[in-house]
């Protein structure tokens, strides 16, 4: 199982990207692709589709590591709408506060 980071699930949705070669290579060979929730979180805020999305999904068999596909995915979209407290605070303030499952409504960024 090969692990991947954000860069290489970005890579899979970018048309003749180097590395799309490498990808078909390695899914022909029958290895498997995994990220982190953290890598996914991260895919996700970015300007992708929901086809791009559905697509990465599928290559990677839905293999994503814990800290929680709901939580990444709620980290995402609190990162996207705290554009002030993403610059003071950064991404992972997003991912902490949503470990901690504080509803959002509560949440208060970096004190702000």
């Amino acid at each position: 199982m090969i692990h991947v980071d954000t860069n290489i699930l970005i890579e899979m949705i970018t048309l003749g990207s180097p590395m799309a070669k490498n990808l078909r290579e390695w899914l022909k060979t029958g290895e498997q692709l995994a990220t982190s929730a953290i890598a996914w979180s991260e895919f996700l805020s970015g300007p992708v589709s929901q086809n791009q999305i559905n697509g990465v999904r599928t290559i990677l068999a839905d293999q994503i590591v814990p800290f929680g596909v709901s939580e990444a995915a709620t980290a995402a979209s609190v990162q996207s709408s705290w554009a002030a407290a993403r610059r003071a605070c950064g991404f992972i303030y997003c991912c902490l506060s949503d470990t901690r499952r504080r509803s959002v409504s509560d949440q208060k960024p970096c004190g702000l």
